[in-house]
């Protein structure tokens, strides 16, 4: 029985992600979630000890002498206290102990329920961190639930581990299901300044496939050695580096956050991130979500800043560079098309604001100086613009609040009172923190610049708040009629007063303002420049709704060439914009906002608004007209087919199901998965047909085909894809193999069929729906990668999204497919095993021995690589001269050659009969785990990872699988051997799992 509890499935998936094994479990209700599901798991060791505190100290000796982190678990009440005593002499003595502490999620200590105590705190020496997980109702809580899990194991294990802490929450009704859950999760990998050679090689090698941008948040001042190493890592892969100025980044390939996203709207997105420093004021970085991030911790906490952590480390930033800087100078042309980009707009004129200053004080400030900025509409305005590399620009964004500014600019000029030290700062921030002022220090060496529209004048660019409320906004959340002006305060703590109401008296003074020595002025000095709402709304939306260029530029698009409809002044149906950049509220809502004010029907009024807009109204028509010509061409279709469906569809109801995969005579593991599914059904006395998909036309006529087409033939057979031909079975099955990942670069049609988009729901046949009632699943399919974009297009994304939610039950190959199914298109799947698997050695072998294969002399050793190169061969080779032996190689032969594929059979008895297996193919790794034939799996990036990664992680086999990059450095000697009797039976469980499954969901 496996626990569907989401908090719990999470852990334990996490847990074997891991390779935490070994369990030590006492008695108890609330970790019943737990402790049913770890006994019900082969992958796991689970040993039962009744008194908790025995448990723990059990757990202590057990994971001392075993070099392995050792989890405990127990329930509610009393039992975690009995656990201290030896978690504090595991935390002395650095034991990787995992105490998983269960209690009811609805549980409370104010609610006098039985059982309940506060975890929420415990003695500093028990334990390197305590983590209380929530309980999961939405993605959000998934997402902390896998964070705060992965930062408790990675804490148990790094830096000489540890005992860690984990509080469980679970789900008082204790739901289960008979099959394993394989909750998507997302393991982040840890590496620290022991990071090893290989894991370098094998980081750069990620690396060099990707576009990259650096992302930095505010940060101390680069010294000049880190500045060369980030430039060196720059260069070798053309790395985008976002930085906003409280980045202070003054190396190459710097693209301004604001620029690219807010201001050039760019499209364009990295395919890796690499996270650096803290927090950020632009929220436009929000673009960013959802990309896979390599976090640069130098503090070794946590963050996940575009909620798509991969890899934490646990470094100066200076040895990550230094490590992973690339062999050579890449140009994937990224870095040049944002450039390209943010070059092609040009700044609109804008009225007196702090828009128009930050422009000019962004020009005038002087080399080497200081700028100190308040939050929110001060940085943002000053991050529109570029100042000079040597300007350090700093904003009390850490806390982000809005008091201190005044304080923390005269805090930076008493480091230095020969440097200039400037201030831009809001009139609220300013009020908050005026007595700054009057700290009795203040040298000649600072400068000020006040913006006061006599209210917080951020509230009335939030286009959520504007268009609903306007200057009602003003009251209390604006703060509107604060103070006046700061003339009679500045005066009197000794500063000399400058103020501007219009662009051109702001001019006159600037300069003067902005000269680099500091005896242009006797005393500090504070310059007020009074601004309006209105000039400061106008300001803000031209500069954010800025001409794009009609052709000739990367990333420009149709629709948004030459285009300005976005504006907040001007257009029948205007648009407001966020300060973030993304869409605000139309005309059409701010009539539902009045509507709302009025007391009036929103409802009635939102649709009534929309009801008139003739674009709209437009829309609907042609819409209504393609649907009509799409209904007549696919009765006059259905006409022209009458006597194919009256053929076919008798027979095909008789049929049990057709299966729809990947076909040809060309690739060994493809035919024999092929051969499997409709094997395995057979045994099952289910009567599947086939069908053939994209099939290249020498499959039918090379020679060298013959011996494959002779296999395909006589134990699969099928017919060509036709899909009325295909009409009216009561179950589809398509799987397994790649069949999700988009091999045809975008063409829909090709990747159709294996979404069944073939079938007509629609379709009558002698007065009856036969398709209405049809089964979709998916046995084992695959994307062959863990990202989704990799895998496919957007736009091939948006095309499979209804077709894949018509689906009755969905199971892949990879358990990263889990996740990317969850992420993209929302429904549910789960991890079975590939269909080769469902067979044993000996069902391949009555094939081998039915077969002229059966005289096929094999090696001891066996060879069957698809992208053979150098560095395998010698690998092979120092294998060979270490336990001796002749070499069988399986060599594919060119497809323009005229050597025939050799059998299927003699493919199947090489690893059979062999005593070593080195192989890149997925399929030469389940051969050699089916025949229990020691082997080793080489990495293969291009033809995909994840299927890898999936299966050997839920064997244990995982040291099997070697990078192409550090293979000679591996030997014989290192690979150890393989424990097939705890992989037996860890794969029959999963066989009787994978099958119960298939069967289960067939009608």
């Amino acid at each position: 029985m496996f626990t569907t509890d989401k908090a719990a499935s999470t852990v334990i998936e996490l847990l074997k992600q891991y390779n935490i094994k070994k369990i030590v479990v006492s008695p108890g209700m609330t970790n019943v979630p737990l402790s049913m599901t770890v006994q019900s798991d082969p992958f796991f060791e689970v040993y039962s000890v009744v008194d908790e505190r025995g448990a723990a100290y059990f757990a202590t000796g057990l994971a001392y002498e075993s070099g392995e982190p050792v989890v405990i678990s127990c329930t509610g009440a009393t039992a975690s206290r009995n656990y201290i005593p030896a978690l504090t002499e595991a935390y002395y003595r650095n034991i990787p102990i995992v105490c998983i502490t269960s209690q009811h999620h609805t549980a409370d200590k104010r609610d006098l329920v039985a059982q309940v105590t506060d975890r929420s705190v415990s003695q500093n020496d028990i334990k390197k961190v305590s983590v209380m997980l929530p309980f999961i109702k939405d993605a959000e809580d998934q997402e902390a639930c896998e964070l705060l899990t992965n930062e408790a194991l990675i804490k148990a294990t790094a830096k000489g581990g540890g005992p860690v802490h984990i509080n469980l929450p679970v789900d008082n009704t204790y739901p289960f299901k008979n099959t394993m859950q394989n909750v998507p999760v997302r393991k982040i990998d840890y590496y620290d300044n022991s990071i090893s050679r290989y894991a370098v090689n094998k980081l750069k090698n990620q690396l060099k496939t990707k576009k990259i941008g650096i992302f930095i948040g505010s940060h101390r001042i680069f010294t000049a050695s880190e500045i060369d190493l980030i430039n060196d890592f720059v260069q070798s892969y053309d790395v985008a580096v976002y930085a906003d100025h409280t980045a202070n980044y003054t190396g190459k390939n710097r693209i301004n956050n604001t620029q690219i996203f807010e201001l050039a709207k760019s499209p364009d997105r990295p395919d890796l991130i690499i996270d650096l420093g803290s927090i950020v004021e632009n929220y436009s970085h929000g673009l960013l979500y959802g990309i896979p991030t390599w976090r640069i911790s130098e503090d070794g906490e946590f963050h996940n800043r575009f909620h798509a952590l991969k890899i934490l480390f646990d470094m100066q930033e200076s040895l990550f560079f230094e490590l992973l800087t690339g062999d050579g100078y890449s140009n994937h042309k990224f870095y040049k098309s944002l450039k390209s980009q943010i070059d092609a707009y040009k700044v609109p004129e804008v009225p007196f604001s702090n828009t128009y200053i930050s422009s000019k004080l962004s020009e005038k400030l002087p080399k080497n100086t200081n700028l100190h900025c308040s939050i929110l509409n001060s940085i943002r305005n000053m991050d529109i613009f570029d100042v000079d590399s040597s300007v350090h620009v700093t904003s009390n964004v850490g806390g982000f609040g809005i008091d201190g500014a005044v304080s923390t600019l005269v805090g930076q000029s008493m480091a230095n009172l020969n440097k200039l030290n400037f201030g831009l700062i809001g009139d609220l921030a300013f009020f908050y923190d005026m007595n700054g002022l009057g700290i009795r220090h203040i040298s000649n060496n600072i400068r000020i610049i006040m913006i006061n529209n006599s209210e917080g004048v951020e509230f009335r660019l939030n286009a959520r708040l504007e268009p609903m409320w306007g200057s009602e906004t003003d009251l209390l959340i604006a703060a509107k009629g604060h103070n006046g002006s700061a003339k009679a305060w500045a005066e009197s703590m000794g500063f000399e007063y400058i103020s501007a109401t219009d662009c051109e008296s702001f001019d006159e003074q600037i300069d003067k303002f902005c000269s680099s020595s500091l005896d242009a002025f006797n005393k500090p000095v504070f310059f007020e420049a009074f601004t309006t709402v209105e000039e400061e709304q106008e300001a803000f939306h031209k500069i954010r709704n800025i001409e794009r260029p009609k052709s000739g530029v990367a990333g420009a698009t149709s629709s948004n060439a030459g285009s300005t409809d976005t504006s907040f002044s001007t257009g029948t149906d205007r648009v407001f914009q966020n300060y973030d950049g993304t869409p605000g509220i139309s005309d059409a809502t701010r009539q539902l906002a009045r509507a709302i004010k009025r007391k009036l029907r929103p409802r009635t009024r939102l649709l009534a608004a929309i009801g008139k807009d003739p674009v709209l109204l437009e829309e609907k028509r042609i819409e209504a007209e393609k649907a009509a010509e799409d209904k007549r061409a696919a009765a006059e279709k259905l006409a022209q087919n009458q006597q194919t469906l009256q053929e076919y569809i008798p027979k095909n109801a008789q049929k049990d199901g057709l299966i729809v995969t990947l076909t040809g005579n060309f690739n060994y593991g493809n035919i024999v998965q092929r051969y499997a599914l409709k094997h395995i059904l057979s045994q099952n006395k289910l009567n599947f047909d086939t069908t053939y998909l994209q099939v290249n036309p020498n499959d039918n006529t090379s020679p060298i085909f013959e011996n494959t087409r002779e296999f395909v033939s006589k134990y699969i057979g099928g017919e060509d894809f036709d899909p009325f031909k295909l009409q009216g079975y009561r179950n589809y099955v398509v799987g397994s193999d790649q069949v999700w990942r988009d091999w045809y670069l975008g063409n829909w049609d090709m990747l159709a069929p294996h979404f069944f988009e073939f079938i007509d729901d629609d379709l009558e046949f002698d007065d009856e729906y036969v398709n209405k009632n049809a089964n979709r699943i998916s046995y084992a399919a695959s994307f062959g990668v863990d990202d989704i974009d990799v895998a496919m297009t957007s736009e091939i994304q948006e095309k499979v999204a209804p077709e894949i939610k018509k689906f009755d039950a969905i199971s892949v190959r990879e358990s990263s497919g889990i996740d990317m199914i969850k992420n993209t298109w929302g429904p549910d799947a789960t991890l079975v095993l590939d269909p080769t698997l469902l067979l044993t050695k000996e069902d391949y072998s009555e094939l081998i021995e039915n077969s002229s294969s059966k005289n096929t002399k094999i090696e001891k050793l066996f060879y069957y690589v698809l992208d053979t190169d150098d560095n395998k061969n010698t690998f092979i080779s120092n294998i060979s001269k270490t336990i001796g032996g002749q070499i069988t190689e399986f060599d594919l032969p060119p497809s323009d050659g005229e050597i025939p594929f050799k059998p299927v059979e003699d493919w199947l008895k090489g690893f059979r009969d062999s005593e070593f297996v080195v192989t890149d193919s997925f399929h030469g790794m389940v051969f050699s785990i089916i025949n229990n034939t020691d082997f080793v799996v080489i990495g293969n990036k291009v033809r995909g990872l994840a299927r890898f990664e999936s299966l050997l992680g839920v064997l244990g086999l995982t040291h099997r699988l070697l990078d192409e990059e550090g293979l000679q450095s591996v030997t014989y000697d290192d690979l150890g051997k393989i424990d097939w009797k705890s992989v037996n039976k860890k794969l029959e469980k999963l066989r009787n799992q994978s099958l119960n499954w298939l069967l289960e969901n067939l009608k």
